[in-house]
């Protein structure tokens, strides 16, 4: 099994854990684990396709080391809008996919929902709240193996490592 489908399946796990009064901390680990899940899916998926040689998959947690949240998020919130940077635009010569846009909206929600989790303490989170967060971080994994192989899903792997290079242009 994938670590993305394990983080999946713990942050489901986390979400429903305690039957009855679920507690704070595993309600604000699984949406923090839902996150991760997203995260490490598209790092290893840019990862394999930068480096699919037998030879470069030594390089992997290398290149893995240099993606950034911030400039992550800000790439998928370009790909969430529908409005990539116009040399993206014009590397695509065409429209973003609903899947894309699904894929990139899941990430910049949850990373704001993970910043939530992780750092305010006095955020009070309902299980029906994380059930729905989760189930979108798994909507965006479907999603993202119906459009995996298309050249905008190429497109905004390439943009998350390389946006600040990109606006600087």
């Amino acid at each position: 099994m994938s670590l993305t489908n394990d983080l999946l399946d713990q942050a489901r796990h986390l979400a429903t854990r305690e039957p009855i009064r679920p507690k704070q901390s595993s309600l604000s680990r699984a949406v923090s684990t839902a996150y991760y899940a997203l995260f490490h899916m598209l790092v290893d998926a840019a990862c394999v396709r930068l480096l699919h040689r037998k030879s470069e998959v030594s390089l992997r947690p290398l290149l893995s080391r240099s993606f950034n949240h911030g400039d992550m998020v800000n790439a998928a919130k370009t790909f969430k809008s529908g409005q990539p940077i116009a040399l993206v635009l014009d590397a695509l010569n065409d429209s973003i996919p609903t899947e894309i846009k699904i894929v990139a909206t899941a990430f910049v929600d949850l990373q704001e929902m993970r910043h939530q989790a992780d750092y305010n303490t006095n955020r009070n989170w309902s299980r029906t709240e994380v059930q729905n967060l989760v189930d979108q971080a798994i909507n965006a994994e479907q999603a993202w193996r119906r459009v995996r192989n298309h050249k905008a899903a190429t497109a905004l792997l390439v943009n998350m490592l390389v946006h600040k290079q990109l606006i600087k242009r």
